[in-house]
């Protein structure tokens, strides 16, 4: 799905290869709030290889003897990669299990402990990231130039290609929801149908914006989201202020994330959206009648600690980001 869509400094010339182990792609989750030590939650930090988030749920499951619902997790990781993942285990009353079945050859725990409240999605403080470059070409030593601009400037926040589904399946499956009135009766696939629908409708506003030069800088009647938080304004005067907390990464400019909800953008800003939204008018009116209410996402993606070295890049995100928005921007996949 990331494949239409604008680059900010233009399609990278640098190629290597990723993921040809699970151990060349390792993700590492850290909370955004410390463990109490009691309460009725056990948390487990459980490494895993060739597992999906799902995945080890079940297995969880299975292994101790739980419902699955009362297990939870802070978000979604991938399956062909090495991820140290939090986990929060409902046990009122009980014991904290014996937790020897969960140390295989795929999956181990790492860290056990109490809380006195359940993990929530989007409870992260950051993922870590450690991606292994193989076989990389950079005939016109571009690569760290185009490390040096994303750590100035950033990348585009676009949903990466999981949020979609294997083979964009997700956005098929919404598409029959929204506009063909086809039945979901499962509401955990209903939510994931219309996420994937909304994430589509944002890059689209993010792709044009990207293409017109206005993804990192303010357009009149701009929504501006504070960095490191959902909180956001609408400006209508573009001032040195604004531009000066833009380039040092405190707000950034804002998209929708489609559903019911006032307009807050105004002006060039709403035009611009207005413009790459007007093919979707579809979309945008089912989403509102399934009664999603209106969020909106920065546009603005940095990296933080980004650094490539021996064929590593290294780099954190913060929750409901995606490294494959960041790699793009740095190299090609060399079996393109």
């Amino acid at each position: 799905m990331l494949d239409q869509l604008n680059f900010a400094y233009g399609a990278p010339t640098a190629c290597g290869q990723i993921k040809q182990s699970p151990e060349d792609f390792c993700v590492e989750e850290a909370l955004g709030f410390e463990l109490t030590g009691e309460g009725e939650h056990l948390f487990l930090y459980i490494e895993k290889k060739l597992l999906n988030t799902e995945d080890m749920v079940r297995i969880i499951a299975t292994s101790l003897d739980l419902p699955p619902n009362t297990i939870a997790y802070a978000g979604l990781k991938d399956k062909f990669a090495t991820t140290s993942q939090w986990f929060s285990l409902h046990l009122p009353g009980l014991d904290n299990p014996n937790l020897d079945c969960l140390n295989t050859d795929n999956h181990r725990v790492l860290k056990a402990m109490r809380h006195n409240k359940k993990l929530r999605i989007g409870a992260l403080k950051e993922n870590h990231f450690k991606i292994k470059i193989h076989q990389l070409t950079d005939e016109q030593n571009e690569l760290q130039q185009r490390i040096a601009l994303v750590k100035a400037h950033g990348v585009p926040n676009y949903f990466g290609p999981q949020r979609f589904g294997h083979n964009g399946n997700n956005l098929q499956r919404a598409k029959e929801v929204l506009l063909e009135n086809k039945k979901i009766k499962n509401r955990h696939l209903r939510g994931i149908y219309y996420s994937a629908a909304r994430s589509f409708l944002f890059n689209e506003i993010v792709s044009l914006r990207v293409k017109e030069a206005c993804w990192n800088r303010p357009l009149s009647g701009d929504v501006m989201m504070l960095a490191g938080s959902h909180s956001i304004f609408p400006i209508d005067l573009i001032d040195e202020q604004i531009e000066k907390r833009i380039s040092e990464h405190d707000i950034f400019p804002a998209a929708p994330l489609w559903g019911r909800g006032k307009e807050i953008g105004s002006e060039q800003a709403l035009l611009t959206q207005q413009q790459a939204l007007s093919p979707w008018l579809d979309w945008c009116i089912a989403l509102e009648e399934k009664g999603l209410e209106r969020a909106y996402r920065a546009m603005v993606l940095v990296p933080d600690t980004l650094q490539f070295k021996d064929d590593l890049f290294t780099f954190s995100l913060p929750p409901g980001t995606y490294a494959t928005t960041v790699l793009r921007e740095l190299l090609m996949p060399n079996d393109v």
